[in-house]
This record gives C-alpha cells, structure tokens and sequence, in this order.
C-alpha cells in the first residue's frame, strides 16, 4: 500500500518547482495523460461536499439512550428538524407526597425532519453519522466542473506530484444552499447569488495535489489525493 508523503519532505520539492515552474510549458501533456483520472478521482472524493452527516430520525433520546443527537441542535436551528422537549407525566408522581423524589427522569428530547429535512434527507444505510453510508442532509451532488490548471510533475525524491487547480459545481442545487441558515451546517458552500437558469452553480476555485505510487510509475491510475498540499499557485 502507498504511504502518506510526509508534509516536511515535500518543501523541497516546491523549493525546487518555484526553480523551474515559469519555464513548463508541458501542461497540456499532463492533463492529456492524468486529467481523466484525477478527474474520476476528484469526483468520487467531492460527490458528497454538500452533504452533512446526520442520524436515522425521528430521534429519542429515550429510546437511544447511549447516543446524543450529535449537531441536531444546529440541524433544527437551521430548520431541517423540529425540536420537542417531552417530560415524563409520572415523574412527579414517582414518590407518595411524604416521600422526597430522589430521582428525576430526564426528559425524552425528539427531533423530527420539518418539511425542508424531508426534502434533503437521505437515510443512507448506517446507525449514525459515523459509517460509510451514513444518514446525512444533501443539497446536490457536486463534480468537477473543470481543471483550470495542472503544475508539475514534480519529484520528491522517488515520488511524482501533480498540482491541479480546479473549480467544482454543485448539481440540481437545493435553494437552501444560498439561504444564510446554511452557513450552520459547516459544509463547503458555492459562491453565493441567485441561481440563474441554465446556469452552473460553482464553488472557488480549490487545489489538490496528485501523489503517485512510486512502485507503480507507469500507472496513471495509482495515486491519491492530498488537498492539504498545494503545489504552485
């Protein structure tokens, strides 16, 4: 299995490509060779990005009681859920009058989807927020919309690394991407305005890099995704 570059050892190799990178004029070559596939990649990795996990609901605290409805609080205050804080009719009346109550059931705190949160519910095929296939709110499926620009390939040694540059659009948008509660849900969100008709939805532009298997040169398929690097500007 491929390792993870190390972010200390990659400072050469962008001391190195700031050396050579005005002269490179092979960037239509590379993405002639790699675009496809970082392309297939990019695509599988940023499909979910308007999506934010969630859990199977309605939720109960009552009958979950070993689980918190993680971020449900922000969910409903950006109204994708209702909020009901429901107490036990017989707490009060657990104990005869002479009797001090020792004990106080918590109340059954219930989210529900509102109108909105049925509209971008996917219930998924997980417990919680935490699977592969978990519940989670979507507000479209997002792909690339195009690679603006590719820098490299640099070597790091032994290792190839490709920068590219490339602009991501968000697919039957819901409107409440744009709405000023979406900010809440601490997902990547588009350039905000009105969506125009026929026009595309599309996010700032992002870097990523492409870090390929050195055991592996000749495939233009073995390689991995990094957004925390970024190689040229």
């Amino acid at each position: 299995m491929m390792k993870k570059i190390s972010k200390v050892s990659i400072l050469l190799a962008l001391f190195s490509l700031a050396l050579v990178a005005p002269g490179c004029s092979n960037q239509e070559a590379v993405l002639a060779k790699y675009g496809g596939p970082i392309t297939a990649k990019l695509n599988e990795d940023i499909a979910n990005m308007a999506c934010v996990p969630a859990w199977p609901f309605p939720f109960s605290s009552r009958e979950t009681p070993k689980a918190s409805c993680t971020n449900c609080d922000k969910f409903a205050e950006a109204g994708l859920l209702t909020k009901d804080v429901v107490e036990d009719p017989f707490a009060a009346s657990s104990f005869g009058a002479d009797t001090p109550q020792r004990y106080k059931p918590a109340p059954d705190i219930r989210f529900e989807l509102t109108e909105l949160g049925k509209a971008t519910y996917i219930a998924g095929s997980s417990d919680g927020p935490w699977g592969n296939d978990p519940p989670r709110f979507c507000f479209g499926k997002v792909h690339v919309n195009r690679i603006t620009r590719s820098v490299g390939p640099v070597m790091n040694g032994n290792v190839k690394m490709i920068g590219v540059r490339y602009i991501a659009e968000i697919e039957n948008p819901n409107p409440f991407i744009l709405d000023p509660r979406a900010k809440l849900l601490g997902i990547k969100l588009p350039f905000g305005g009105p969506m125009a008709a026929g026009k595309p939805v599309l996010y700032p532009e992002a870097n990523v890099t492409a870090i390929f298997n050195p055991n592996n040169p000749n495939n233009p398929n073995d390689f991995y995704l990094d957004g925390s690097l970024q190689i040229g500007r």
